[in-house]
């Protein structure tokens, strides 16, 4: 099998299969997401992505963002310089006593740089 950092698919249809809900996230930039959920809500930490693919011109991400229990994932933040694209998700957490699902669950993201990645580093933010 092959591995996605080494092996891009051809094309950013193949990155949106049938099935695979990926809302598109456009650099640089912040996505806000589910904001019903999560408004009130304080960004209280950063999460952690994977790179699941991405295309042959480099152009077009599929990431997936993990979170679960007391966290809900509020935006999605893309930082492009010349050296280096920083992906960072943002979590909101619970009020404090509430109580949590114990679950996980990996959300997909099309990251759009607007250009090839090229030889810029891929980078997850520091720790909050």
């Amino acid at each position: 099998m092959a591995d996605p950092l080494t092996a891009p698919v051809r094309s950013l249809a193949a990155l949106t299969a049938p099935g695979v809900d990926a809302p598109v996230v456009t650099a640089p930039g912040v996505t806000f997401l589910n904001p019903t959920q999560v408004a009130s809500l304080p960004v209280a930490e950063v999460g952690s992505w994977q790179l699941i693919a991405r295309t042959a011109d480099d152009r077009y991400l599929l990431v997936g963002v993990g979170y679960g229990g007391c966290a809900r994932l509020a935006a999605l933040g893309v930082t492009v310089t010349d050296a280096a694209v920083t992906i960072t998700p943002r979590l909101r957490t619970a009020a404090p006593g509430a109580v949590c699902p114990a679950l996980a669950v990996i959300a997909h993201y099309l990251v759009d740089l607007g250009a090839p990645l090229g030889t810029r580093a891929l980078l997850h933010p520091p720790p909050s």
